[in-house]
């Protein structure tokens, strides 16, 4: 048997196991989507025009008759096509597999096409892709489709990044899994275990080659782990196991080997059996590394990982026709697993929230352990020059969002399998320094256990709230001092104003974070207005300034929390009290405040009294001093806003760089305030020669965002062979460098091999920097990403 003809039976024998897998409906949906990319026909589902790529070479329609039967469609004539654009169709990834879920797995399908198909025409047959994928989801057969290109790897041309595709990420990496995975359902056959030792020449339309599986280089596993934990913040237990896979890779760099060329080798022996499973080939090799490096429990998790990954519910009554349950069933055997084991694991869907926190945890522990071991060894080679360091980026910033650790970060649970968090009871409880734990009762205690601990309850409520705990119906346990006042309100405020689920696209991970979403909670931790009289009400009827109220100068303005959603995606709790609340929860917001987007800002008051004119009071003060912040950065000018709270007079300024305020009464650093606004308007107004360059530092200045690192390059410095690059730390404080140009490519892939390679903590690990390019316009200068 040559190895064409051992490389088509296998793909007959995974064919049969996909359809023991499938629904038959399914199957049909599978076997009808060859003639729905051969042909193009209006009678056919995802029809466009005539111009669309099509045509595969020797396709055998006798599946597809019986399919558009099984939809009621036509079957269409079909002629021979002299010039085909189309070279195969196949599916890649776990479908039918020991890996594949049912309910949760997707089925991804790549189209090669020619090369010689143009790049307007691809655009078209993608779109007819998408009329493709609603038809099939209409069946419950959750499709994806790719168009792929040979030379997109052949020539490392892997296209954009965006939320399903990596980019340039991963390559041969990728390459290795559809090689291992894939499954024929039309087109050539692929030449997938061919390696530089072993070339066969076949020259014929019928089969395909893809490219070698060459060395990898040592940046490729970095950005590929970068990669694999990106696509964990949806699904962290698949992820485990690939970011895993690149690690048992490093073992035996620079010629690991693959698991597809294992694969290939498996092929050669017989009888055939389930270890033929590109999945069970995945667990074994994971099984060898963590073995051999006597890690049990990492090598547990992945057992359950891949057991969950599976949807096979051994507890249950599982079809005889799936040939998976009597695999796991050894495997489980093999394994040592006792019934409490499999039950718990079952009842996957419906854990607890400690259940779920505590597999997260642990998730996290390993995803990081395997990242920080990739990075270590990626460490002792240089970043590799065909790097794209706009994805590498946009990689580290989405992480960012997920995995940081920020004080200030009100975090959403990954849910895993969980639909419903709700629960019975919600017990909040204050600790010495204040601070709120909430506790739920568990399934698997008979104690209630703590779950988070925030600063504050309205944080606790907000994170309840945010991650589906609160039901109509949940009883709220309070600490004994806090009343349940107000506790309505609060929570109807949250639960309309707080989305379930939270993203940010790429396309805002490229610019810095700005507050999008804002929700103020006014005198719930503390409030002043209890001490009110109905004297003091009545003898202050018409009295407006809240923060002096009455003759008795009352600050009726006891405490705010702000609960802040940035373009990121991030949920940020800040909480102020005592006499400049309002100032500190004025100047928190100026810093996240951008002129050119609006923000949706909304405050509940929780007092005694006069809960709507102090909710318009606060509303009116934070739009009065985004006006200013706003007019303050157009105009480059200070702008002052006055406040009385008590009988102490308070100003407000807003200057370029930053907003502060300062008590009126304190002369000398009134005095010192002043003065530095003067100088920097002073600093604005010098000689000509100069304006370009201030003009250039004001629009960088704008720019900048507190927390993060970020560098501005400008290349045509007053027309010489110089650059200027601006660097704003993560206080704002801008340096600036003047240098020669040079490969813009070279500089940034230095820059970032720093931060990569060499974080200041564990808590830095995607903390990289964002670059940016300054150009000129006609009056002006502009900043775009790079």
């Amino acid at each position: 048997m040559d190895h064409l003809e051992l490389a088509q039976r296998y793909n007959a024998f995974r064919l049969a196991q996909v359809e023991a897998v499938l629904t038959y409906e399914q199957v049909q949906v599978m076997s009808l989507l060859p003639l729905l990319f051969h042909v193009n026909d209006p009678h056919l589902p995802g029809y466009i025009d005539a111009t669309i790529p099509f045509g595969f070479h020797e396709f055998n329609d006798q599946q597809a008759a019986l399919s558009c039967q099984f939809f009621g469609l036509q079957m269409p004539m079909l002629t021979s096509n002299k010039m085909v654009d189309l070279l195969g169709l196949y599916t890649m990834g776990s479908v039918g597999s020991l890996g594949f879920h049912a309910q949760q797995s997707d089925v991804d399908v790549w189209i090669v096409v020619a090369d010689h198909v143009a790049p307007s025409s691809i655009t078209k047959l993608q779109q007819k892709c998408e009329r493709i994928i609603k038809f099939a989801h209409h069946y419950q057969f959750p499709l994806h489709c790719y168009v792929i290109q040979p030379r997109q790897f052949i020539q490392h041309r892997l296209g954009k990044m965006d939320l399903d595709h990596s980019g340039s990420a991963e390559r041969w990496l990728l390459l290795d899994e559809f090689y291992r995975t894939h499954l024929r359902l039309a087109g050539g056959w692929v030449l997938w275990w061919l390696d530089e030792n072993h070339c066969e020449a076949y020259d014929s339309p019928t089969v395909l080659t893809m490219g070698h599986i060459d060395c990898l280089s040592a940046y490729e596993y970095f950005t590929a782990a970068l990669w694999q934990l990106y696509k964990g913040i949806d699904a962290p237990h698949k992820a485990l196991l690939k970011i895993l896979l690149l690690e048992s890779y490093v073992v035996d760099y620079p010629t690991p080997p693959f698991l597809s060329r294992d694969l290939w080798q498996s092929l050669q022996q017989q009888p055939w059996s389930a270890s033929l499973d590109p999945y069970w080939q995945l667990l074994q090799r994971l099984t060898q590394y963590l073995t051999h490096r006597n890690q049990p429990e990492r090598l547990h998790m992945v057992r359950c990982c891949f057991y969950l990954k599976s949807g096979v519910r051994l507890t249950t009554a599982p079809p005889t026709t799936d040939w998976r349950v009597s695999t796991l069933q050894d495997l489980v055997q093999a394994w040592g697993w006792d019934d409490a084991t499999l039950s718990w694991l079952d009842s996957c869907q419906s854990w607890d929230i400690t259940q779920v926190q505590q597999f997260n945890q642990a998730l996290y522990r390993l995803l990081m352990s395997s990242y920080y071991e990739l990075l270590q060894f990626s460490s002792q080679y240089d970043l590799n020059q065909n790097v794209r360091f706009d994805e590498l980026n946009l990689i580290t910033r989405k992480l960012h969002t997920m995995y940081s650790q920020e004080i200030s970060r009100i975090h959403r649970l990954h849910p895993l399998w969980v639909i419903d968090f709700s629960t019975p009871t919600l017990y909040f409880n204050q600790n010495e320094d204040g601070q709120v734990g909430v506790s739920v009762p568990a399934q698997h205690a008979a104690e209630p256990i703590e779950v988070v601990t925030l600063q504050t309850t309205v944080a606790a409520v907000f994170w309840a709230c945010l991650n589906g705990l609160v039901t109509a119906k949940v009883d709220w346990q309070l600490p004994e001092h806090r009343q349940q006042a107000g506790f309505p309100q609060l929570i109807d405020f949250f639960q309309k104003s707080a989305p379930l689920v939270v993203n940010a696209g790429l396309d805002a991970l490229k610019y810095p974070w700005h507050y999008h979403r804002v929700l103020c909670v006014v005198n719930f931790e503390q409030d002043p207005t209890q001490q009110l009289t109905m004297q003091d009400g009545l003898l202050n009827f018409w009295s407006s300034n809240f923060l002096s109220y009455g003759r008795q100068f009352h600050n009726l303005i006891g405490s705010i929390d702000l609960c802040m959603q940035n373009s990121w995606g991030e949920w940020h709790h800040f909480h102020y009290t005592g006499v400049t609340a309002l100032l500190d929860a004025s100047v928190q917001l100026m810093q996240g405040a951008v002129a050119e987007r609006e923000l949706d800002l909304q405050v509940l008051c929780l007092s005694k009294y006069k809960q709507r004119s102090i909710t318009s009071f606060v509303l009116f003060s934070f739009i009065q001093s985004l006006s200013l912040h706003q007019q303050t950065r157009q105009r480059h000018l200070m702008s002052v806003q006055r406040f009385l709270i008590g009988n102490q007079p308070y100003a407000m300024f807003f200057e370029r760089k930053q907003v502060t305020y300062q008590n009126m009464n304190d002369t000398k650093g009134l005095l010192k305030r002043l003065s530095h606004g003067r100088i920097e308007r002073l600093l604005m107004v010098e000689s000509s020669h100069t304006s370009k360059h201030q003009q250039m530092l004001n629009v960088v200045d704008d720019f900048s965002v507190l927390g993060l690192i970020q560098y501005f390059i400008y290349q045509n410095w007053q027309d010489q062979a110089q650059g200027l690059v601006f660097i704003a730390d993560a206080a704002n404080q801008i340096i600036e460098y003047e240098i020669a140009l040079v490969d813009l490519d070279e500089l940034i892939r230095q820059i970032n091999e720093v931060f990569v390679f060499e974080p200041p903590s564990m808590d830095n690990l995607f903390d990289l920097p964002q670059f940016y390019r300054i150009e000129a316009q006609a009056d002006t200068f502009e900043i775009y990403p790079f």
